[in-house]
């Protein structure tokens, strides 16, 4: 099993009772903007399970893969948009993503 190291590492917690639709009335996530510091995997979105009573926490729920290797995934929005729609930078070749959240376990 080959385990990689993340680089440009960046966390946006939401609570997802707050306005966008949601799977299930209470779900906390947390979404994950990252790469592998190896450049060997695309960069992605991970959403993981933040309940801390769900017996999930901290699982990995899904995750997007861009499709774009080594872009330094850098930052994304300081807080959920009230749209949804989360702008995330990969800083090394200067793309932006745009991720639907309105499903916000399947993005």
């Amino acid at each position: 099993m080959r385990i990689a190291t993340l680089v440009g590492l960046t966390l946006l917690l939401a609570d997802c009772r707050a306005g966008v639709p949601t799977d299930r009335p209470s779900d906390s996530l947390l979404y994950v903007w990252a790469g592998d510091s190896a450049q060997q995997s695309s960069d992605f979105l991970a959403v993981i399970d933040a309940n801390a009573s769900s017996p999930n926490y901290g699982a990995v729920v899904t995750s997007l893969a861009t499709g774009v290797v080594g872009t330094h995934p850098h930052h994304t929005e300081a807080e959920m948009p009230a749209d949804a729609h989360l702008l995330a930078n990969g800083f090394k070749t200067g793309q932006t993503w745009l991720f639907d959240l309105t499903t916000p376990r399947v993005p």
